[in-house]
């Protein structure tokens, strides 16, 4: 029997679709199983869902359709049938679809027909947990900025080998059988100050419809599953790794010994952070990981550091490590020895992962040319 866990998991790897209700864009996303359904749907001010299993399909159905006589599973197969067409951006005629706000919610309507008679269905939405939200949206989104920023590189670097390919011909004396196509050297900065001049203006203002267009319906798939497929890892293993949980803002409670999760890979996560799990997490410490300086993420760009903040502690705040141009560390904790020795080792992982970077002045000058494994 197909459970609401079971279809979480699956409308995760569900792309979101840019679908249009009258004169409004909104974005949705939907699965159905054959005892229930889940519906997500956002205007990108706030997102609402409905989670609806057979009984209530079946009490609905009984309200809205008294004339049909069917098995509710007809009546799930039904609304499949009806909204796939429209999350791939092609509705049917003879189905209509309409949406206005109610008290503390959504209500989409819609009206189709089903064995000659007329069929109604009202999805009843009401705003979506965070919990859910991080999930299905901002956390994919940061992770496939991670995945476009790196493809960006990729293609950089690509692009200056030619550009020493194509010089190297020419100081052998190589002569160029067509003129028009002669290039220029790629300059990484000017080309990058021409995009945010001349093509984000234009990207931006393309309407709040094309959020999702199908190359990055295909890239929210496949985030969304290597996902999925960590997240099946950890509950065969038992285990829940540090920052890819769906709770909300962590305990600022120090962790006493022998509570499940002290340790070395428990300190990994910084107390009161949002659970991102993008990269692997590491203490925060103002000595060495700050705006734009990171060592962990110095291939993303200073602007995509801003999705990456996370927020200060308020309350028992972590020791700073000492290190070169900040000589000021804050005084050493009292915490007991265990605790102690798995944030030193910690410290020295972070710092040995910083130590494959060149840096000047307290910032990253240079990286590797192939991050090892960029996105988790």
């Amino acid at each position: 029997m197909e459970g609401c866990e079971e279809l979480e998991s699956s409308l995760l790897t569900q792309p979101w679709a840019s679908v249009c209700f009258g004169e409004s864009p909104f974005l949705a996303k939907a699965c159905f199983g054959d005892t229930g359904y889940i519906l997500l749907i956002s205007d990108l001010s706030s997102v609402w869902y409905e989670s609806a299993d057979i009984q209530v399909v079946e009490q609905r159905s009984k309200e809205l359709n008294k004339r049909l006589m069917v098995h509710v599973s007809s009546f799930l197969h039904r609304l499949r049938n009806l909204m796939s067409p429209l999350l791939k951006g092609q509705p049917g005629t003879a189905t209509s679809f309409s949406c206005h706000h109610v008290a503390g919610g959504l209500s989409l309507h819609v009206k189709s027909e089903l064995s000659g008679l007329p069929f109604y269905w009202d999805f009843h939405c009401c705003p979506a947990p965070m919990e859910m939200v991080s999930r299905h949206l901002v956390r994919p989104l940061i992770r496939m900025s991670l995945a476009l920023q790196y493809q960006v590189q990729e293609l950089t670097s690509l692009l200056l080998q030619k550009d020493a390919e194509i010089e190297d011909y020419r100081e052998s004396e190589a002569a160029l059988s067509r003129g028009r196509l002669r290039t220029e050297p790629f300059q990484e900065k000017t080309f990058q100050q021409n995009f945010m001049a001349e093509n984000l203006p234009r990207i931006c203002g393309a309407g709040e419809g094309q959020a999702f267009a199908s190359a990055l319906q295909q890239l929210y798939t496949a985030v969304t599953q290597q996902e999925a497929k960590q997240a099946r890892k950890r509950q065969h293993s038992g285990e829940e790794l540090p920052g890819c949980g769906m709770g909300t803002a962590q305990s600022t409670r120090p962790p006493h010994p022998g509570e499940r999760g002290v340790g070395p890979r428990a300190q990994l996560t910084p107390r009161n952070s949002l659970p991102l799990c993008i990269l692997p997490m590491v203490p925060r410490h103002h000595s060495w990981c700050g705006f734009g300086r990171c060592p962990v993420l110095p291939h993303l760009n200073p602007e995509l550091h801003l999705f990456l903040l996370v927020a200060e502690d308020t309350e028992d705040p972590a020791p700073a490590v000492e290190t070169a141009g900040h000589p000021h560390p804050l005084p050493p904790s009292q915490e007991d020895e265990t605790v102690s020795s798995s944030k030193s080792a910690t410290v020295s992982a972070a710092l040995e992962t910083a130590s494959l970077y060149q840096w000047q002045d307290g910032a990253c000058t240079s990286f590797p040319s192939l991050h090892p494994n960029p996105i988790p």
